[in-house]
């Protein structure tokens, strides 16, 4: 269910603000249902540039701003300063798909935190995951965009095993008509040793990978705010 925030506008002042790299014109969304009209399917290629990458982030947090679910979470709960948000998510996510150095962040701290102002749900991080693959799957195809979903699975995952103390299998999403990308659940599902892996990440074991482990909720390990 789409809503209409002022996060949005927020969001849409930082998104314009933010002028460091070459990026598609930014367009408000229209609601709708599920997602909005801003994730009609357009081929663009794979995820192989940071301006992809920055088209991606903009499109998702487009939709989480709009979503009744997750809204409240980053706007009321987390408080999220979008202006240092959306930058710092291209930053992780050039990290995790093309290598770039840059990104820092400790996660997991910031998410107990969360967790323990306003408990998280299974349901959060479905819908946070389904989103995510929505936005990939409507504009990108290839093997950066299958490692954008995979490594989302891997972080719903490892927050929900360290969070709720349960497992998170990815939900099955139908694939946008004429969309480019689809989810194939061959690519996208944790098993078990990706949930070991992503959980040592998590706990801090091994530098390198504590970032790609615990990824793009929050920033800050040593404050609420993300």
């Amino acid at each position: 269910m789409a809503r209409v925030s002022g996060g949005h506008d927020r969001l849409m002042t930082s998104i314009e603000h933010e002028t460091s790299i070459e990026r598609s014109p930014v367009v408000a969304p229209v609601p709708a249902a599920a997602v909005s009209e801003s994730m009609r399917p357009r081929s663009e290629g794979d995820l192989r540039s940071r301006a992809a990458i920055h088209d991606l982030v903009v499109a998702f947090y487009r939709e989480i701003v709009m979503d009744d679910l997750l809204a409240p979470v980053f706007e009321e709960v987390a408080e999220v300063d979008w202006a240092v948000h959306i930058p710092l998510l291209i930053d992780y996510w050039c990290r995790v798909l093309l290598g770039h150095e840059g990104y820092q962040g400790a996660i997991l701290a910031a998410h107990r935190h969360l967790h323990d102002r306003q408990p998280l749900s299974v349901d959060h991080f479905e819908r946070w995951y389904t989103l995510w693959v929505l936005a990939v799957d409507a504009r990108w195809a290839g093997p950066g965009a299958e490692k954008a979903k995979g490594h989302a699975a891997k972080i719903a995952a490892t927050l929900a095993r360290r969070l709720l103390g349960v497992s998170f299998a990815p939900p099955a999403i139908p694939a946008l008509a004429g969309a480019p990308g689809g989810s194939d659940t061959a690519d996208t599902d944790v098993t078990a040793a990706d949930a070991s892996a992503a959980d040592a990440g998590a706990a801090g074991a091994g530098a390198a990978d504590t970032a790609a482990a615990t990824g793009p909720f929050l920033h800050d390990g040593s404050s609420s705010r993300w």
